[in-house]
């Protein structure tokens, strides 16, 4: 069954963006009255009757609500240095929600190549990969943080630092705390021997994601699988 995203939620009928409506009439070519499923990205889903209004607007009438509040299925959230090749971080993006993610922070450290990112470009991606994964918790993608400040804010988490060099101890990933975790990685040249220690000495863990030197947004999609298991 084809499923939208929906912000307007009412009681009895449901409102699509211009760019869901679009997609919905245009690209998937709904017809009127054909069932369809709605969710809010917030763990609720509903069934709904497509309506034509005139050929260029819809609502949808709300026949039943199939679940409410589900739970958060994901435990991993990702900071992610952006890549130079800005395709290879919205690749990312979107194994990341399909596999499972709630929050992606891109973060701003000494060797990041990439300092701007079309945050509303990766909102749709993730928007995209969430409807088609059958998802019902829609990411929340941030603006670009610098490194530090996301360490000295986001303290309500298990956190870890992903990185290469061994100068401290580091932990496994079957190690990790089976509760939410944020996962550092670091940019294509890896994190400095200073960013490290300031993350260690702010309580951030390190940790291994084994023997072999990961790009960036491998590493990330290891650490975002292991976490979530």
């Amino acid at each position: 069954m084809k499923r939208f995203f929906a912000e307007s939620i009412f009681d009895d009928r449901i409102l699509l963006s211009d760019e869901e409506m679009h997609h919905c009439t245009h690209v998937l070519r709904t017809q009127d009255k054909e069932l369809v499923e709605v969710t809010d990205g917030k763990g609720n889903l509903w069934l709904t009757t497509v309506h034509f209004i005139n050929k260029k607007q819809i609502y949808l009438e709300v026949e039943k609500q199939l679940v409410v509040d589900a739970p958060h299925p994901a435990k991993c959230s990702l900071a992610v240095a952006p890549t130079k090749n800005v395709d290879r971080i919205e690749w990312l993006v979107e194994k990341a929600v399909e596999i499972g993610i709630k929050d992606f922070y891109p973060i701003l450290t000494e060797r990041t190549e990439r300092n701007r990112l079309r945050i509303d470009r990766l909102e749709k991606i993730a928007l995209a990969a969430m409807k088609q994964s059958l998802r019902l918790w829609k990411p929340i993608i941030h603006e670009p943080i610098l490194f530090e400040k996301l360490i000295q804010e986001n303290t309500n988490v298990h956190r870890y630092i992903a990185y290469c060099e061994d100068e401290f101890e580091k932990i496994a990933v079957h190690q990790i705390e089976k509760q939410d975790a944020l996962v550092f990685i670091g940019p294509e040249g890896d994190f400095t021997h200073q960013e490290v220690a300031f993350a260690v000495q702010n309580h951030v863990i390190p940790l291994s994601l084994g023997n072999v030197r990961l790009r960036v947004e491998t590493a990330a999609l290891v650490a975002c699988v292991l976490v979530n298991q």
